[in-house]
């Protein structure tokens, strides 16, 4: 029985063509430069990890005495070094390609080289340095060795989230503010001014559990939980590069202007958690990544209900094909955290070894005392 069970699930997963969910179409390039993606039927679900991926790895990152990791938050790599910031301890851990751990980067604390909280962090290629963000509006910029460069002020705002280095002095940051302030911020870290601010969103647009920027081949781009647009962001602005019809993101177009029209925060909130509670949205995107070949979505469709369910879309640049694997499911369900062009990294609960385990051959025998396990999985070709 166990190894019927076990063919089944190689053949539901790994079998190609057994899609059932997802068709796409894409459409010229327009004037503008913006590629537009139609994906349909988004309803229908697929539990095709093999349709995507030709091989799953697992990567189980060493927990000690100097690091325990428990919630994820920003990941990048340099090379197949991985460098992930756990929102928990507010610690920027360093792992070697097998999840051995090298260093940890920063610290919380009051000293000199410390800082008070942080939200995420982001990798400077260029000069081979990372900055921890704090929301309170700093920086904390350390080498690659874990050595204190300097703390920068930013420009003074509540919330700040996320960050992207657009290039050696110039960082793209994201912050969870409402209407009134910018939500965007270009800033030249050399020169200390602000290059441009701007998407005036209502607040509840945001999300804190989002990452909305993300980098793909040297340039950064902004992805929203609630709508169907994602923009570049350079020192020119931000602008439109991908339009993803993924059908009405709520079937009143007016909803986000009318609930800005609350003035009272604890009301607006109260009603946009009533809303969500009862079906309001179709889907809320929590994650947006991309590679060469693939524009990858991860959201939530009917946020809030019981029908709610976790769908990784991908959709492939070259065709405009799109492939949908449905992360709700018990036994196959991940958590993507980072994307080049020939692996995604995702985070696997302790609750879904066994499954992956099962279907991918991995001998693993970790606790609830060991550090997060990363699967490793990689593209077809």
């Amino acid at each position: 029985m166990i190894e019927m069970k076990k063919q089944i699930l190689i053949s539901v997963v790994l079998i190609s063509g057994m899609l059932v969910g997802c068709k796409s179409s894409t459409d010229n390039r327009n004037d503008d430069g913006v590629q537009s993606y139609v994906v349909e039927n988004l309803a229908s679900k697929s539990d095709s990890i093999g349709e995507v991926f030709s091989r799953v790895e697992p990567i189980v990152l060493e927990a000690n005495d100097s690091c325990f990791v428990t919630w994820l938050a920003d990941t990048d790599c340099l090379g197949d070094t991985i460098l992930t910031f756990d929102r928990k301890s507010r610690a920027l851990y360093v792992f070697d390609p097998d999840g051995r751990f090298v260093r940890q980067i920063g610290k919380p604390g009051t000293g000199p080289e410390e800082y008070l909280t942080a939200t995420g962090f982001a990798l400077n290629r260029a000069k081979r340095m990372v900055s921890v963000i704090c929301p309170m509006g700093y920086l904390y910029n350390y080498n690659l060795e874990g050595k204190f460069i300097d703390k920068i002020g930013l420009p003074k705002r509540p919330n700040y989230h996320h960050a992207q280095w657009l290039d050696g002095k110039t960082l793209a940051l994201w912050s969870y503010v409402d209407e009134k302030e910018p939500s965007i911020t270009v800033f030249d870290q050399e020169n200390d001014s602000v290059i441009y601010e701007g998407e005036f969103d209502v607040r509840e647009a945001g999300s804190l559990s989002a990452t909305p920027l993300f980098n793909d081949g040297g340039r950064v781009y902004c992805g929203s939980p609630f709508n169907n647009e994602i923009k570049e962001v350079g020192i020119d602005g931000v602008k439109l590069a991908y339009f993803v019809d993924l059908g009405k993101v709520t079937n009143d177009s007016c909803y986000f202007e009318n609930l800005s029209k609350l003035t009272d925060a604890k009301e607006r909130t109260t009603t946009f958690k009533k809303d969500m509670a009862a079906g309001m949205f179709n889907y809320e995107k929590f994650l947006t990544l991309a590679n060469q070949d693939y524009l990858y979505l991860w959201l939530r469709t009917n946020p809030g209900t019981p029908e709610a369910r976790l769908l990784s879309v991908f959709i492939n640049k070259n065709d405009g094909s799109s492939t949908v694997i449905d992360n709700t499911p018990d036994g196959m369900r991940f958590s993507p955290i980072y994307m080049n062009d020939e692996y995604m990294l995702a985070e696997v609960d302790l609750d879904f070894i066994d499954a992956f385990s099962e279907v991918f051959g991995w001998n693993l025998n970790v606790t609830e005392d060991d550090n997060s396990v990363l699967a490793k999985m990689y593209f077809k070709k």
